[in-house]
C-alpha cells in the first residue's frame, strides 16, 4: 500500500512544448516523459488542493489516468479535457483502504504540518 499526503497540490507530471509566449494548445506535442496509460495504485490526499495534471489542457490526448486506490482532495482537479487532451479518467476505489491505511501514513486531522524545505526551480 502506498499512500500520499501533500499539504497542496498532487500533480502528475505532463510536459509539452510550449509556443514563444509561453504558452501550450491542444496542438502542442508532447514531450519525452509524458506516459500514455498511465496506472496510480495508492492512497492520495492532497489537503489544501487538487490531484491535478500538469498542462491537461496540452498537446495530444494520453489515453487513460488509471487510479487504484482512493483520492481526497480539497477542490476537484482536472487531469483532462472532454477526450481531446490529458487524460480520461478511470478511477477504481480499492476496498482495502476501507480496513486498513498504508505503513506511516499520518492521520491528517491529528498532524501539525509545517513546511520544513522548499526548492524552487
Amino acid at each position: 500500500m502506498l499512500g500520499l499526503v501533500a499539504n497542496n497540490f498532487i500533480r502528475v507530471y505532463h510536459p509539452v512544448e510550449m509556443n514563444s509566449s509561453g504558452t501550450c494548445s491542444s496542438s502542442s506535442k508532447n514531450l519525452t516523459g509524458s506516459i500514455t496509460n498511465l496506472k496510480i495504485e495508492a492512497a492520495l490526499l492532497a489537503i489544501n488542493h487538487s490531484f491535478i495534471v500538469d498542462n491537461y489542457k496540452c498537446g495530444p490526448q494520453l489515453e487513460k489516468l488509471n487510479v487504484k486506490g482512493a483520492i481526497a482532495q480539497k477542490y476537484r482537479g482536472a487531469v483532462g479535457t472532454t477526450g481531446s487532451t490529458g487524460y480520461i479518467k478511470n478511477y477504481e476505489y480499492d476496498d482495502k483502504f476501507r480496513t486498513n491505511e498504508p505503513p506511516e501514513f499520518t492521520s491528517p486531522e491529528k498532524t501539525a504540518w509545517v513546511l520544513g524545505r522548499e526548492i524552487v526551480e
